[in-house]
C-alpha cells in the first residue's frame, strides 16, 4: 500500500508534468552499439494519441492535453489517429495547440552528416529559445542517444544557474571518450562535468 507522503509526491510529480513543452531531439549518431533511438520521438507521440490508450490514471487524474479551462466539453475518450503537429483539424488530442496542457513545439532537423558540435549547438539554441520563451512550461525532450542530454543540460543551466541532476541509468556515462568518441553516447556526464560551475 502506498504511504500518504508517496502519493502525495505522485500527485506533485503529475500536476508538475501537467504543462510541458514537448521537444524531439531525434539522433542516435553516437550510439555504439544499435541505432533507432532516432525513431524515439515519432514513436512516443504515436503510443500517446493511439486508440489503445487513455488519458486517465489509476486514481482518476484526466492528463488529456486538451482537458482544460478553456476545452473541458471536449469528448475526452476521443482518440485519433493524426500526429501532433499534423495539418488535421479534426484530432482533439492537438498536442500543437497553444492552450493545450502539453505543447509539441515538434522535431529538431538534425542533418546525420553535421559535425557533432554544430548538432549540440543546435539542440542547446532550440531548447533555449524554448525556455525562454514558456516560461510556465517544463521542456520534456524526447529523443535519441544519451549525448542530447548534454546540451538539454547546458539549455536549462542558461536559465535556470546551477542544476542538481539525477542520473538514472544502469551506467555513469562518464568516460573521457568511449571506443575513441569523446561525444560517445557514454561520455555525455564527462563533458558536463567540464562545464561544472
Amino acid at each position: 500500500m502506498m504511504s500518504m507522503l508517496s502519493m502525495l509526491f505522485c500527485t506533485i510529480v503529475v500536476l508538475t508534468l501537467l504543462l510541458l513543452l514537448l521537444l524531439g531531439v531525434p539522433y542516435d549518431q553516437h550510439s555504439s552499439f544499435m541505432r533507432g533511438a532516432c525513431m524515439a520521438p515519432a514513436a512516443i507521440r504515436a503510443a500517446l494519441v493511439c486508440g489503445a490508450s487513455n488519458w486517465s490514471t489509476e486514481r482518476g487524474l484526466d492528463l488529456d492535453p486538451n482537458n482544460n479551462s478553456t476545452n473541458s466539453n471536449k469528448n475526452k475518450n476521443t482518440r485519433s489517429s493524426t500526429t501532433p503537429n499534423s495539418d488535421s483539424n479534426s484530432s482533439s488530442h492537438d498536442l500543437s495547440s497553444p492552450s493545450s496542457a502539453w505543447f509539441d513545439s515538434g522535431d529538431i532537423h538534425l542533418p546525420p552528416d553535421e559535425k557533432v558540435q554544430v548538432t549540440l549547438r543546435r539542440i542547446r539554441n532550440r531548447a533555449q529559445r524554448l525556455l525562454l520563451h514558456d516560461s510556465n512550461r517544463k521542456l520534456l525532450a524526447l529523443g535519441g542517444d544519451h549525448l542530447i542530454s548534454l546540451p538539454l543540460v547546458q539549455a536549462a543551466a542558461s536559465k535556470f544557474g546551477k542544476l542538481n541532476i539525477l542520473h538514472l541509468d544502469a551506467h555513469a556515462d562518464l568516460y573521457d571518450n568511449f571506443e575513441g568518441n569523446r561525444y560517445s553516447h557514454a561520455s555525455p556526464n564527462a563533458r558536463m562535468l567540464e562545464h561544472e560551475g
